[in-house]
């Protein structure tokens, strides 16, 4: 999985929270109550079609926090956090580590993909003590329901028609790339011009991971405006519509103008 090492700088040099990202102060992954918190943070994020876990801020102040292990990259490996996912979620899927840097320091950021084609839940419990703190069946997202604020929760029924929307979705997209790929030679009227990675991912993929990219550059970008009021807030939450639009195959010889064009398309709803 590729990751855009700019991105991760900007996402540790304005860390903020949303429903596809969450702030985590440093945790350790051997113990079980650090473990349960990355497995759960993970899972929610899965289920809300993707983004990142940034480890090493407070989530209230966004300030970096101070207690950073000596060997970050050793504590945070790829392979021990995928295992440790792998282990305890219902359904495997690939998760991906990089790391931002921040005066000096570097802070772990958790990559997780889109692709939720199935709610993935705790598959296998962790106990500590007596204490359960991962409960199978349970299904983490992340989301504003559970007291008013971005937080991973367990869905409750007011979660369902987003997740299951997205997971709707994600398996659109799988119908149509299978189309694609087997009736892309029928006069032209299901080809794609796309190669490498881009060949693998269907137009409506491209374009949401478009708009995930573009809801982190603007939540990094909010943190520089004025401090809004909550009724300002709740309307800038609730009060938008994003739309990512994604020609295919690309036009030739065309640079984006004020100039009118007419272009005839394919929405692919």
């Amino acid at each position: 999985m590729d990751i855009d090492q700019d991105l991760l700088n900007r996402l540790v040099a304005q860390p903020t929270e949303g429903l596809n990202q969450e702030l985590k102060r440093w945790l350790d992954p051997s113990i079980k109550v650090d473990q349960a918190k990355i497995i759960k943070a993970t899972l929610a994020l899965y289920n809300r079609n993707g983004g990142y876990l940034i480890v090493g801020f407070d989530d209230r102040t966004r300030q970096p926090d101070p207690a950073a292990p000596a060997n970050v990259r050793q504590v945070f490996s790829t392979d021990k956090i995928q295992e440790l996912i792998s282990r305890h979620a219902s359904d495997r899927f690939e998760i991906a580590m990089g790391f931002g840097e921040r005066n000096g320091q570097e802070y772990p950021v958790l990559v997780v993909p889109p692709g939720v084609r199935v709610p993935v839940a705790i598959g296998r419990a962790l106990v500590e003590s007596g204490t359960e703190l991962l409960k199978v069946g349970e299904i983490p997202i992340r989301t504003l329901h559970a007291n008013g604020t971005f937080s991973t929760a367990g869905a409750v029924p007011k979660d369902w028609p987003a997740m299951l929307e997205i997971c709707f979705d994600n398996r659109e997209a799988d119908i149509g790339r299978f189309i694609r790929r087997h009736l892309g030679g029928l006069a032209g009227a299901l080809s794609t011009s796309a190669s490498g990675d881009e060949a693998s991912a269907s137009i409506k993929q491209r374009a949401a991971d478009f708009l995930t990219f573009g809801w982190t550059r603007y939540r990094l970008a909010r943190n520089h405006l004025p401090t809004l009021t909550e009724e300002e807030t709740t309307a800038l939450e609730w009060g938008k519509w994003e739309v990512a639009a994604v020609i295919d195959p690309p036009l030739e010889g065309r640079v984006a103008n004020q100039e009118e064009s007419v272009i005839n398309f394919v929405c692919e709803a």
